[in-house]
């Protein structure tokens, strides 16, 4: 911790509370529970931000919610494919990209649906 928090304190000029005060920012924007809509949450099986995200939409009709699953699928790997990044034990790529062409495939259609 305590290389993040000079890291914070150089890039932000110290102006950070730390450690931040993550209940009230969960309070305002309303945590898993938030009153947005259309916002579809995705994330990939692999990606070690997922847990800082909504994997269950508490509103799956107006905000869904749903995995990419396969191998290497890392960070974004809705947006970059899969696999996000190379990796040793997979140098050729993913075995199938169904995964990730169905969360696009469900993305762009739910959003041509939310803009119609």
């Amino acid at each position: 911790m305590t290389y993040h928090r000079e890291h914070c304190n150089k890039v932000f000029n110290a102006s950070l509370a730390f450690p931040p005060d993550t209940a009230a920012t969960n309070d305002y924007y309303g945590g898993t529970n938030n009153a947005g809509s259309r916002i579809y949450y995705i994330n990939s099986s692999q990606d070690p931000w997922q847990r800082a995200s909504i994997i269950d939409s508490p509103r799956p009709v107006v905000s869904p919610a749903e995995l990419v699953v396969c191998a290497d699928c890392g960070h974004c790997s809705d947006l970059r494919g899969c696999p996000s990044l190379a990796s040793t034990h997979n140098t050729t790529g993913c075995a199938s990209t169904d995964s990730v062409d169905r969360a696009r495939s469900n993305v762009l259609r739910r959003m041509k649906r939310w803009v119609a």
